[in-house]
């Protein structure tokens, strides 16, 4: 049996900014981008005989196309500058998005749309141009991959059949940055603390279900388990890291 494996991936982005400052400490900012990822992928298996002649093994065989298109259109208010003490900035982003695509081995086709608002915040305090603390929230949303959201079964390997859930949601991931810095000048020394946190909804999870199945060996019937996969939407994933930094200047 020969198996031939091609993966091709394409990234394309586009963005623009656009800034108009209302007065010295404030300012609106828009800015539109445009996210597209295309993936062609295919996995054909043959078998070849005595003779050298190939044939194609359909349940083998994986042949399938799509592109994700993502349209992130932010509009922020920014005050503060490096005189204020304090600064922050607010908004809102739009992401419009397209997963579209086909598997020629099931004969199916996929299109999608989606549409999320995620919100922008940040504050700054700064005691000194040494000394200052941010907190900065950022929201993502993830659509589910193509083969995620499949409603038909798939038996390239028989062993572990994947069946898709087109009712997946898009998973929404919620993160926290906090950073304090601080250089002492008489000193010569610089600490830092960053804390990040993050938590997401929606998660999209592997349920891995073992199933009978009966098998054949040297004509006797024999029975045994095979790995169904599918997808579900999942509460409860997050993470929680820190690091410190100490510099200390000699000379």
């Amino acid at each position: 049996r020969l198996t031939t494996n091609a993966n091709l991936s394409k990234n394309y982005r586009g963005s623009m900014t656009f800034v108009r400052p209302l007065n010295l400490t404030s300012r609106i900012e828009f800015n539109g981008q445009v996210n597209r990822r295309e993936y062609d992928n295919r996995k054909l298996a043959n078998d070849i005989d005595a003779a050298n002649i190939f044939t194609p093994v359909a349940r083998l065989s994986n042949i399938y196309n799509y592109s994700f298109t993502e349209t992130r259109l932010a509009l922020n208010y920014r005050w503060g500058n490096n005189l204020t003490k304090v600064s922050y900035s607010m908004g809102l982003t739009g992401v419009p998005a397209v997963l579209a695509g086909t598997k020629a081995n099931l004969n199916v086709s996929t299109r999608r749309t989606s549409f999320n608002l995620i919100p922008i915040a940040r504050f700054q305090y700064a005691w000194s141009r040494q000394k200052r603390l941010s907190i900065n929230y950022s929201g993502s949303a993830t659509e589910p991959t193509f083969d995620e959201i499949q409603p038909v079964r798939d038996d390239t390997n028989p062993q572990n059949p994947i069946v898709g859930n087109p009712d997946l949601k898009a998973s929404f991931r919620h993160s926290i940055t906090t950073s304090f810095n601080n250089y002492v000048a008489n000193r010569k020394l610089n600490y830092s603390v960053n804390i990040n946190t993050n938590f997401t909804q929606n998660q999209v999870a592997r349920n891995v279900i073992q199933l009978p199945d009966t098998v054949y060996q040297d004509g006797k019937q024999i029975y045994s388990l095979i790995n169904e996969t599918n997808y579900l939407n999942m509460n409860g994933s997050y993470g929680v890291n820190g690091n410190y930094n100490f510099q200390k200047q000699l000379a």
